[in-house]
Protein backbone atom coordinates (compact mmCIF):
# COMPACT_ATOMS: atom_id res chain seq x y z
CA UNK A 1 0.00 0.00 0.00
CA UNK A 2 2.67 2.74 0.66
CA UNK A 3 4.46 1.81 -2.56
CA UNK A 4 1.33 2.32 -4.33
CA UNK A 5 1.19 5.87 -2.92
CA UNK A 6 4.55 6.75 -3.50
CA UNK A 7 3.87 6.13 -6.96
CA UNK A 8 0.54 8.46 -6.66
CA UNK A 9 2.42 11.19 -4.81
CA UNK A 10 4.91 11.24 -7.76
CA UNK A 11 2.95 11.22 -10.49
CA UNK A 12 1.40 14.40 -8.70
CA UNK A 13 4.16 16.37 -8.44
CA UNK A 14 5.13 15.95 -12.49
CA UNK A 15 1.83 16.96 -13.49
CA UNK A 16 2.35 20.05 -11.24
CA UNK A 17 5.56 21.10 -12.69
CA UNK A 18 4.87 20.43 -16.23
CA UNK A 19 1.68 22.87 -15.07
CA UNK A 20 3.82 25.37 -13.77
CA UNK A 21 6.14 25.00 -16.93
CA UNK A 22 3.31 25.42 -19.58
CA UNK A 23 2.05 28.57 -17.83
CA UNK A 24 5.64 30.14 -17.29
CA UNK A 25 6.27 29.57 -21.05
CA UNK A 26 2.91 30.69 -21.85
CA UNK A 27 3.23 33.79 -20.20
CA UNK A 28 7.08 34.67 -21.65
CA UNK A 29 5.49 34.02 -25.52
CA UNK A 30 2.67 35.39 -25.56
CA UNK A 31 2.75 38.58 -23.51
CA UNK A 32 5.11 40.17 -26.19
CA UNK A 33 4.28 41.64 -29.16
CA UNK A 34 4.38 39.04 -32.31
CA UNK A 35 7.26 39.11 -34.43
CA UNK A 36 7.23 40.86 -37.82
CA UNK A 37 7.34 37.97 -40.49
CA UNK A 38 8.76 38.20 -43.66
CA UNK A 39 7.11 39.04 -46.85
CA UNK A 40 5.83 36.34 -48.94
CA UNK A 41 8.95 36.56 -51.38
CA UNK A 42 11.45 35.90 -48.55
CA UNK A 43 12.40 39.51 -47.66
CA UNK A 44 12.85 40.48 -44.24
CA UNK A 45 11.40 43.72 -42.55
CA UNK A 46 13.92 46.98 -43.75
CA UNK A 47 16.11 48.17 -41.31
CA UNK A 48 15.01 52.09 -41.37
CA UNK A 49 11.49 50.72 -40.05
CA UNK A 50 11.28 50.73 -36.51
CA UNK A 51 8.44 50.28 -33.65
CA UNK A 52 6.84 52.98 -31.60
CA UNK A 53 4.86 51.34 -29.02
CA UNK A 54 4.46 48.37 -30.81
CA UNK A 55 3.94 49.67 -34.24
CA UNK A 56 5.60 49.73 -37.49
CA UNK A 57 7.16 53.03 -38.36
CA UNK A 58 8.43 54.63 -41.31
CA UNK A 59 9.71 58.09 -39.88
CA UNK A 60 12.87 57.82 -38.62
CA UNK A 61 14.06 56.59 -42.81
CA UNK A 62 12.17 60.12 -44.30
CA UNK A 63 13.89 62.04 -41.26
CA UNK A 64 16.82 61.43 -43.97
CA UNK A 65 14.49 61.44 -47.09
CA UNK A 66 12.67 64.75 -46.96
CA UNK A 67 15.38 67.32 -46.54
CA UNK A 68 16.53 66.21 -50.00
CA UNK A 69 13.49 66.77 -51.76
CA UNK A 70 13.00 70.28 -52.68
CA UNK A 71 10.06 72.73 -54.04
CA UNK A 72 10.78 73.72 -57.68
CA UNK A 73 8.78 76.85 -59.27
CA UNK A 74 9.68 78.34 -62.36
CA UNK A 75 8.57 81.30 -64.45
CA UNK A 76 8.46 81.60 -68.59
CA UNK A 77 6.29 83.44 -71.32
CA UNK A 78 4.39 81.32 -73.93
CA UNK A 79 3.25 82.84 -77.30
CA UNK A 80 0.02 83.75 -77.75
CA UNK A 81 -1.25 82.23 -81.00
CA UNK A 82 -2.60 84.87 -83.60
CA UNK A 83 -6.35 85.45 -82.88
CA UNK A 84 -6.13 83.79 -78.97
CA UNK A 85 -7.88 85.84 -76.10
CA UNK A 86 -8.63 84.84 -72.57
CA UNK A 87 -10.32 88.18 -71.41
CA UNK A 88 -9.52 89.81 -68.77
CA UNK A 89 -6.31 87.52 -67.52
CA UNK A 90 -4.70 87.55 -70.42
CA UNK A 91 -4.67 92.03 -70.07
CA UNK A 92 -3.65 91.28 -65.99
CA UNK A 93 -0.58 88.97 -66.73
CA UNK A 94 0.61 91.39 -70.05
CA UNK A 95 -0.36 94.80 -68.75
CA UNK A 96 2.36 96.21 -72.09
CA UNK A 97 -0.23 94.62 -74.23
CA UNK A 98 2.74 92.21 -75.71
CA UNK A 99 2.78 88.89 -77.23
CA UNK A 100 4.09 86.80 -74.85
CA UNK A 101 1.95 85.64 -71.95
CA UNK A 102 3.49 84.59 -68.85
CA UNK A 103 3.35 81.03 -66.95
CA UNK A 104 4.39 79.49 -63.60
CA UNK A 105 4.81 75.78 -63.09
CA UNK A 106 5.13 74.10 -59.92
CA UNK A 107 6.86 70.78 -59.22
CA UNK A 108 9.33 69.01 -56.99
CA UNK A 109 13.33 67.89 -57.40
CA UNK A 110 15.62 65.68 -55.74
CA UNK A 111 18.99 66.49 -54.44
CA UNK A 112 21.45 63.56 -55.87
CA UNK A 113 24.79 66.01 -55.19
CA UNK A 114 25.00 67.52 -52.31
CA UNK A 115 28.61 68.52 -52.80
CA UNK A 116 27.89 69.84 -56.20
CA UNK A 117 24.50 71.06 -55.73
CA UNK A 118 23.42 68.68 -58.45
CA UNK A 119 19.27 68.35 -58.49
CA UNK A 120 17.54 65.71 -61.10
CA UNK A 121 13.94 66.85 -62.08
CA UNK A 122 11.37 66.43 -64.93
CA UNK A 123 11.90 68.24 -68.35
CA UNK A 124 8.54 69.54 -67.81
CA UNK A 125 8.70 71.08 -64.56
CA UNK A 126 11.48 73.57 -66.10
CA UNK A 127 10.03 73.55 -69.77
CA UNK A 128 10.74 76.61 -71.46
CA UNK A 129 11.71 78.43 -68.13
CA UNK A 130 13.51 81.64 -67.94
CA UNK A 131 13.53 81.72 -64.38
CA UNK A 132 13.89 78.87 -61.73
CA UNK A 133 13.22 78.80 -57.93
CA UNK A 134 14.10 76.33 -55.06
CA UNK A 135 13.03 76.00 -52.02
CA UNK A 136 15.03 73.73 -49.96
CA UNK A 137 13.50 71.75 -46.65
CA UNK A 138 14.81 74.63 -44.64
CA UNK A 139 12.96 77.43 -46.52
CA UNK A 140 15.56 78.74 -47.87
CA UNK A 141 14.93 80.28 -51.75
CA UNK A 142 18.02 79.81 -54.54
CA UNK A 143 17.89 80.08 -58.15
CA UNK A 144 19.02 77.30 -59.85
CA UNK A 145 20.62 77.16 -63.49
CA UNK A 146 19.44 74.52 -65.90
CA UNK A 147 22.79 72.21 -66.30
CA UNK A 148 20.86 70.06 -69.38
CA UNK A 149 17.73 68.50 -70.35
CA UNK A 150 16.15 65.56 -72.43
CA UNK A 151 12.66 65.70 -73.10
CA UNK A 152 12.51 62.28 -74.81
CA UNK A 153 12.90 60.67 -71.32
CA UNK A 154 11.83 63.76 -69.51
CA UNK A 155 14.93 64.37 -67.14
CA UNK A 156 16.46 67.36 -66.44
CA UNK A 157 19.44 68.46 -64.35
CA UNK A 158 20.06 71.53 -62.11
CA UNK A 159 22.37 73.04 -60.46
CA UNK A 160 22.13 75.18 -57.33
CA UNK A 161 25.00 76.52 -54.73
CA UNK A 162 25.92 73.47 -52.96
CA UNK A 163 25.75 75.34 -49.07
CA UNK A 164 24.44 72.78 -46.85
CA UNK A 165 22.52 70.19 -48.22
CA UNK A 166 21.60 66.96 -47.89
CA UNK A 167 21.67 63.94 -50.55
CA UNK A 168 19.19 60.93 -51.41
CA UNK A 169 21.46 58.14 -52.01
CA UNK A 170 20.82 56.09 -55.03
CA UNK A 171 19.11 52.42 -55.16
CA UNK A 172 19.26 49.64 -57.66
CA UNK A 173 15.67 49.91 -59.47
CA UNK A 174 16.66 46.43 -60.94
CA UNK A 175 15.91 44.86 -57.57
CA UNK A 176 11.89 46.22 -57.33
CA UNK A 177 9.42 43.75 -57.64
CA UNK A 178 5.99 44.02 -57.57
CA UNK A 179 4.42 44.30 -54.32
CA UNK A 180 7.42 45.73 -52.87
CA UNK A 181 6.69 49.04 -50.50
CA UNK A 182 7.34 52.59 -51.84
CA UNK A 183 7.42 56.38 -50.81
CA UNK A 184 6.55 59.03 -52.68
CA UNK A 185 8.01 62.39 -51.48
CA UNK A 186 7.56 65.26 -53.01
CA UNK A 187 4.77 69.24 -53.52
CA UNK A 188 1.30 67.64 -54.71
CA UNK A 189 -0.94 71.09 -55.23
CA UNK A 190 2.17 72.75 -53.36
CA UNK A 191 1.86 70.97 -50.24
CA UNK A 192 5.89 70.74 -49.69
CA UNK A 193 7.12 67.50 -47.62
CA UNK A 194 3.98 65.46 -48.57
CA UNK A 195 4.72 61.56 -47.83
CA UNK A 196 2.54 59.05 -49.40
CA UNK A 197 2.60 55.01 -49.15
CA UNK A 198 2.50 52.67 -52.02
CA UNK A 199 3.87 49.75 -53.49
CA UNK A 200 4.97 48.55 -57.04
CA UNK A 201 2.20 47.95 -58.91
CA UNK A 202 3.79 46.63 -61.92
CA UNK A 203 6.97 47.41 -64.12
CA UNK A 204 8.38 48.41 -67.29
CA UNK A 205 5.10 50.14 -68.22
CA UNK A 206 5.43 51.79 -71.64
CA UNK A 207 3.11 53.40 -74.28
CA UNK A 208 1.76 56.12 -71.52
CA UNK A 209 2.24 59.19 -73.64
CA UNK A 210 -0.47 57.86 -76.31
CA UNK A 211 2.01 59.41 -79.19
CA UNK A 212 4.10 56.95 -79.20
CA UNK A 213 7.29 58.99 -79.66
CA UNK A 214 8.66 59.08 -75.91
CA UNK A 215 11.30 56.63 -74.90
CA UNK A 216 9.24 54.87 -71.90
CA UNK A 217 10.12 52.36 -68.97
CA UNK A 218 8.12 53.09 -66.09
CA UNK A 219 7.90 52.06 -62.55
CA UNK A 220 4.01 52.10 -61.87
CA UNK A 221 2.94 52.71 -58.33
CA UNK A 222 -0.32 52.82 -56.77
CA UNK A 223 1.57 55.61 -54.22
CA UNK A 224 -1.28 58.77 -54.80
CA UNK A 225 0.49 61.07 -57.09
CA UNK A 226 -0.81 64.86 -57.76
CA UNK A 227 0.18 67.87 -59.62
CA UNK A 228 3.25 68.92 -58.30
CA UNK A 229 4.98 65.89 -57.40
CA UNK A 230 6.61 65.64 -60.85
CA UNK A 231 10.20 65.54 -60.42
CA UNK A 232 9.92 64.28 -56.48
CA UNK A 233 11.22 61.01 -54.82
CA UNK A 234 10.45 57.73 -55.08
CA UNK A 235 12.26 55.75 -52.62
CA UNK A 236 12.15 52.30 -50.94
CA UNK A 237 11.70 51.52 -47.43
CA UNK A 238 15.96 51.66 -46.86
CA UNK A 239 15.51 55.59 -47.65
CA UNK A 240 17.50 55.05 -51.18
CA UNK A 241 16.01 56.93 -54.77
CA UNK A 242 14.45 53.68 -56.60
CA UNK A 243 12.19 56.18 -59.22
CA UNK A 244 11.83 59.73 -60.44
CA UNK A 245 8.26 60.75 -59.85
CA UNK A 246 6.58 61.71 -63.27
CA UNK A 247 2.88 60.88 -64.73
CA UNK A 248 -0.08 60.10 -63.57
CA UNK A 249 -3.02 58.13 -65.18
CA UNK A 250 -6.42 60.00 -64.62
CA UNK A 251 -9.57 61.68 -66.49
CA UNK A 252 -9.76 64.05 -63.75
CA UNK A 253 -6.43 65.63 -63.16
CA UNK A 254 -5.86 63.72 -60.16
CA UNK A 255 -4.75 60.81 -58.09
CA UNK A 256 -6.70 57.90 -59.54
CA UNK A 257 -3.73 55.06 -58.03
CA UNK A 258 -2.29 54.91 -61.11
CA UNK A 259 1.49 56.79 -60.59
CA UNK A 260 4.62 56.51 -63.10
CA UNK A 261 8.23 56.94 -62.41
CA UNK A 262 11.69 56.57 -64.35
CA UNK A 263 13.93 53.97 -62.61
CA UNK A 264 16.98 55.14 -60.77
CA UNK A 265 18.38 52.28 -63.30
CA UNK A 266 18.02 54.78 -66.03
CA UNK A 267 18.85 57.55 -64.43
CA UNK A 268 22.18 57.14 -63.61
CA UNK A 269 23.58 57.22 -67.55
CA UNK A 270 21.30 60.49 -68.28
CA UNK A 271 22.86 62.27 -65.87
CA UNK A 272 25.96 61.62 -66.84
CA UNK A 273 25.68 62.84 -70.63
CA UNK A 274 23.68 65.48 -69.20
CA UNK A 275 26.77 66.67 -66.98
CA UNK A 276 28.77 65.59 -70.00
CA UNK A 277 27.20 67.25 -73.44
CA UNK A 278 24.02 69.18 -72.04
CA UNK A 279 21.58 66.24 -73.79
CA UNK A 280 21.42 62.83 -74.11
CA UNK A 281 23.71 61.41 -77.15
CA UNK A 282 21.88 58.61 -78.61
CA UNK A 283 23.72 56.70 -80.93
CA UNK A 284 22.32 55.86 -84.98
CA UNK A 285 21.96 51.94 -85.07
CA UNK A 286 21.68 52.45 -88.59
CA UNK A 287 18.65 49.49 -89.50
CA UNK A 288 14.82 49.75 -90.56
CA UNK A 289 12.50 47.17 -89.28
CA UNK A 290 9.14 46.54 -89.31
CA UNK A 291 6.74 43.73 -87.56
CA UNK A 292 6.50 40.90 -89.34
CA UNK A 293 4.07 39.62 -91.55
CA UNK A 294 2.66 37.35 -94.18
CA UNK A 295 4.13 39.54 -97.14
CA UNK A 296 7.35 39.81 -95.02
CA UNK A 297 7.63 35.93 -94.10
CA UNK A 298 7.24 35.05 -98.04
CA UNK A 299 9.95 38.14 -99.15
CA UNK A 300 12.88 36.86 -96.60
CA UNK A 301 11.77 33.07 -96.70
CA UNK A 302 10.82 32.92 -93.47
CA UNK A 303 8.66 30.28 -91.43
CA UNK A 304 4.97 30.75 -90.64
CA UNK A 305 5.55 30.48 -87.18
CA UNK A 306 7.81 32.99 -86.92
CA UNK A 307 7.19 36.29 -85.18
CA UNK A 308 8.98 39.70 -83.92
CA UNK A 309 10.12 42.31 -85.44
CA UNK A 310 11.96 42.05 -88.81
CA UNK A 311 15.07 43.68 -89.95
CA UNK A 312 13.77 45.36 -93.61
CA UNK A 313 17.18 47.61 -94.55
CA UNK A 314 20.26 47.82 -93.13
CA UNK A 315 22.44 51.29 -94.38
CA UNK A 316 25.61 50.96 -95.72
CA UNK A 317 28.70 51.83 -93.20
CA UNK A 318 26.43 51.55 -90.67
CA UNK A 319 27.25 50.34 -86.93
CA UNK A 320 24.39 47.73 -87.37
CA UNK A 321 26.86 46.67 -90.75
CA UNK A 322 29.53 46.80 -89.33
CA UNK A 323 28.33 44.71 -86.11
CA UNK A 324 26.95 42.12 -89.06
CA UNK A 325 23.25 42.43 -88.89
CA UNK A 326 21.55 41.47 -91.77
CA UNK A 327 17.88 42.15 -93.77
CA UNK A 328 15.57 39.76 -92.64
CA UNK A 329 17.24 39.02 -89.25
CA UNK A 330 14.49 38.79 -86.49
CA UNK A 331 15.50 41.10 -83.59
CA UNK A 332 14.24 39.24 -80.56
CA UNK A 333 16.32 40.86 -77.18
CA UNK A 334 18.20 43.93 -76.81
CA UNK A 335 20.45 43.72 -73.54
CA UNK A 336 17.84 40.75 -72.49
CA UNK A 337 14.81 42.84 -72.43
CA UNK A 338 12.33 41.03 -75.74
CA UNK A 339 11.32 42.57 -78.50
CA UNK A 340 7.68 42.11 -79.50
CA UNK A 341 6.69 45.69 -80.99
CA UNK A 342 8.14 48.68 -82.71
CA UNK A 343 7.32 50.55 -78.89
CA UNK A 344 9.52 47.89 -76.96
CA UNK A 345 12.13 48.34 -79.91
CA UNK A 346 11.99 51.80 -79.33
CA UNK A 347 12.35 51.91 -75.80
CA UNK A 348 15.40 49.30 -75.81
CA UNK A 349 17.72 51.17 -78.40
CA UNK A 350 16.35 54.77 -77.40
CA UNK A 351 17.52 54.13 -73.79
CA UNK A 352 21.21 52.98 -75.12
CA UNK A 353 23.10 55.81 -74.84
CA UNK A 354 26.99 56.68 -76.16
CA UNK A 355 29.78 54.49 -75.36
CA UNK A 356 27.35 51.93 -73.96
CA UNK A 357 28.23 48.47 -74.63
CA UNK A 358 24.81 46.36 -75.58
CA UNK A 359 24.14 42.67 -76.86
CA UNK A 360 21.51 42.17 -79.71
CA UNK A 361 19.89 38.63 -80.43
CA UNK A 362 18.11 38.14 -83.56
CA UNK A 363 16.86 34.83 -85.02
CA UNK A 364 18.69 34.09 -88.60
CA UNK A 365 16.89 31.50 -90.53
CA UNK A 366 17.43 28.35 -88.03
CA UNK A 367 20.12 30.53 -86.19
CA UNK A 368 19.72 31.93 -83.11
CA UNK A 369 22.95 34.86 -83.17
CA UNK A 370 24.21 36.92 -80.66
CA UNK A 371 25.88 40.19 -81.06
CA UNK A 372 27.56 42.61 -78.82
CA UNK A 373 28.79 46.14 -80.08
CA UNK A 374 28.29 49.93 -78.67
CA UNK A 375 27.41 53.11 -80.13
CA UNK A 376 30.86 56.02 -80.08
CA UNK A 377 30.63 58.41 -77.39
CA UNK A 378 30.82 61.18 -79.06
CA UNK A 379 34.21 64.13 -77.94
CA UNK A 380 32.04 66.97 -75.74
CA UNK A 381 31.75 70.10 -77.26
CA UNK A 382 30.80 71.82 -73.73
CA UNK A 383 31.07 70.57 -70.12
CA UNK A 384 30.36 71.94 -66.77
CA UNK A 385 33.74 72.91 -64.46
CA UNK A 386 31.96 71.43 -61.55
CA UNK A 387 32.19 67.65 -63.65
CA UNK A 388 35.42 67.80 -65.07
CA UNK A 389 37.52 69.31 -62.09
CA UNK A 390 36.60 70.22 -58.84
CA UNK A 391 39.27 73.25 -58.84
CA UNK A 392 37.31 74.70 -61.76
CA UNK A 393 33.72 74.66 -60.05
CA UNK A 394 31.22 77.21 -61.48
CA UNK A 395 32.86 77.39 -65.28
CA UNK A 396 31.22 76.69 -68.15
CA UNK A 397 33.81 75.59 -70.92
CA UNK A 398 33.51 74.69 -74.61
CA UNK A 399 34.81 74.45 -78.04
CA UNK A 400 36.41 77.56 -79.68
CA UNK A 401 34.12 78.49 -82.82
CA UNK A 402 35.75 77.14 -86.21
CA UNK A 403 36.64 80.82 -87.08
CA UNK A 404 38.46 81.62 -83.86
CA UNK A 405 40.66 78.36 -83.62
CA UNK A 406 44.37 79.47 -84.58
CA UNK A 407 46.92 76.72 -85.04
CA UNK A 408 47.18 73.02 -83.01
CA UNK A 409 46.56 74.56 -80.07
CA UNK A 410 43.32 75.81 -80.06
CA UNK A 411 42.33 75.79 -76.46
CA UNK A 412 38.76 75.87 -75.04
CA UNK A 413 36.45 78.53 -74.38
CA UNK A 414 36.07 79.92 -70.68
CA UNK A 415 31.73 80.49 -71.86
CA UNK A 416 30.66 81.65 -68.32
CA UNK A 417 31.48 81.55 -64.97
CA UNK A 418 29.48 82.02 -61.80
CA UNK A 419 30.67 85.20 -59.29
CA UNK A 420 32.00 83.65 -56.26
CA UNK A 421 32.91 80.07 -57.30
CA UNK A 422 36.12 78.71 -57.55
CA UNK A 423 36.65 79.24 -61.09
CA UNK A 424 35.75 83.11 -60.55
CA UNK A 425 38.21 83.65 -57.42
CA UNK A 426 41.26 81.97 -60.06
CA UNK A 427 40.28 84.91 -61.97
CA UNK A 428 38.74 83.04 -65.09
CA UNK A 429 35.96 85.20 -66.94
CA UNK A 430 33.79 84.47 -70.18
CA UNK A 431 35.20 84.87 -72.89
CA UNK A 432 38.76 83.50 -71.92
CA UNK A 433 40.93 80.99 -73.68
CA UNK A 434 42.78 77.88 -71.83
CA UNK A 435 45.41 76.78 -74.19
CA UNK A 436 47.69 74.56 -71.54
CA UNK A 437 46.99 72.81 -68.61
CA UNK A 438 50.16 72.66 -66.72
CA UNK A 439 52.26 72.74 -69.54
CA UNK A 440 50.21 70.73 -72.01
CA UNK A 441 48.93 72.30 -74.65
CA UNK A 442 45.38 71.56 -75.66
CA UNK A 443 43.46 71.81 -78.75
CA UNK A 444 39.70 71.52 -77.85
CA UNK A 445 37.50 69.82 -75.11
CA UNK A 446 38.45 66.14 -75.60
CA UNK A 447 42.57 67.15 -74.64
CA UNK A 448 40.79 69.70 -72.09
CA UNK A 449 39.49 66.81 -70.41
CA UNK A 450 42.54 64.37 -70.55
CA UNK A 451 44.97 66.98 -69.04
CA UNK A 452 43.03 67.74 -66.58
CA UNK A 453 42.34 63.82 -65.44
CA UNK A 454 46.07 63.66 -64.11
CA UNK A 455 46.10 66.77 -62.92
CA UNK A 456 46.02 65.80 -59.54
CA UNK A 457 45.18 69.23 -57.00
CA UNK A 458 47.34 71.69 -58.50
CA UNK A 459 46.78 73.24 -61.60
CA UNK A 460 48.67 75.53 -63.86
CA UNK A 461 46.84 77.13 -67.00
CA UNK A 462 47.93 79.31 -69.65
CA UNK A 463 45.09 81.46 -70.52
CA UNK A 464 45.07 83.98 -73.27
CA UNK A 465 42.41 87.04 -72.42
CA UNK A 466 42.44 89.38 -75.08
CA UNK A 467 45.80 90.30 -76.22
CA UNK A 468 46.91 89.19 -72.69
CA UNK A 469 47.90 85.85 -72.35
CA UNK A 470 49.11 84.91 -68.51
CA UNK A 471 49.28 82.00 -66.03
CA UNK A 472 46.87 80.94 -63.54
CA UNK A 473 48.10 78.51 -60.79
CA UNK A 474 44.57 77.24 -58.80
CA UNK A 475 45.84 75.20 -55.59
Amino acid sequence: MELRWRKISLYLWRVILTTIVVLVAYEQFFSQPPPLQPSAGGGSVPKPAAESQGLLTLSPMLKQVIPAVVNITTVGYEKREAGETDGLRYFLDNPDGSDDREFRNLGSGVIVNAELGYIITNFHVIEDAHQINVVLNDERQVNARLLGSDPNTDVALLKIDPTNLSELPFGDSTDLEVGDFVVAVGNPFGLRHSVTLGIVSALGRYGINGNGNGIEDYIQTDAPINPGNSGGALVNTNGELVGLNTAIYSEAGSNAGIGFAIPTSKLNGIMEQLLMYGSVQRGKFGVVTEPLNDALRLRFGLSNTAEGIVVTKVEGSSLAARTGMREGDIIQRINGTDIDSQQTLRNATGLLLAGQLFTIEVQRGTQALSFQTRFPRPVPSRSAGDFIHPKLSGAEFRDLPLAEQIGPAAGVLVHSVRSGTSAWHANLRPGDVVLQVNGTFINGMQSFREALRGSGNRLKLLVQSGQQVYDVTIR
